[in-house]
């Protein structure tokens, strides 16, 4: 397997296993080689996280972090192997041909996703997973949240299960303020 598809295997089970500890916050991780005081070539991880309240304060970040992190990786003789951008949403599902009305907003089928992006040298790329959470059913038809499980550590595991959803997946990433964030922090 080469670097790259490890890189990101390895990067979907990291975020798959933070959410089921809790909830993730919106972050950019940046997986780079850099040479050390000994000029042995090191890997690294630098993870970014985006503390956006709003479309200004994501803006700012590209256009004012993004940039920033750009010449101190330089500064640094970090080479960027593969960006990553993760963050949860809420998405609402309504029929193509309903308009946009408040009522049919209103009623759309609302999920939770984790959305993962890569940005490489040669490759955009964007997977989308549905965070289902592991309800049950009790006698009187209501439904219950299963118990909490513990983790080896003794730490909380979300009761919820991740599904690759189709709908998102996209190997041509396009558009979108966090699009090709592999080139923007390497020009």
């Amino acid at each position: 397997m080469d670097k790259l598809k490890q890189l990101k295997e390895d990067h979907i089970n990291t975020i798959k296993k933070m959410i089921f500890k809790d909830n993730i916050e919106a972050f950019l991780q940046i997986y780079a080689k850099r040479n050390n005081k000994e000029d042995d070539e090191e890997d690294i991880i630098i993870q970014v996280p985006l503390n956006a309240k709003d479309d200004a304060d994501k803006d700012f970040f590209v256009k004012s972090v993004i940039p920033k992190l750009n010449i101190k990786l330089k500064e640094l003789g970090v080479k960027i192997i593969l960006v990553t951008f993760n963050s949860e949403a809420w998405v609402k599902k309504i029929n193509i041909k309903d308009t946009l009305s408040k009522k049919a907003m209103d009623n759309a089928d609302v999920s939770e996703i984790v959305f993962i992006s890569f940005s490489s040298e040669n490759e955009e790329e964007i997977l989308a997973y549905d965070i289902i959470q592991n309800l049950e059913i009790d006698d009187e038809g209501n439904l219950i949240e299963k118990p909490l499980e513990v983790d080896e550590d003794g730490d909380f595991i979300r009761n919820i299960k991740l599904e690759l959803n189709s709908d998102f997946v996209s190997s041509k990433a396009g558009g979108g303020r966090f699009h090709n964030l592999y080139k923007k922090l390497t020009e």
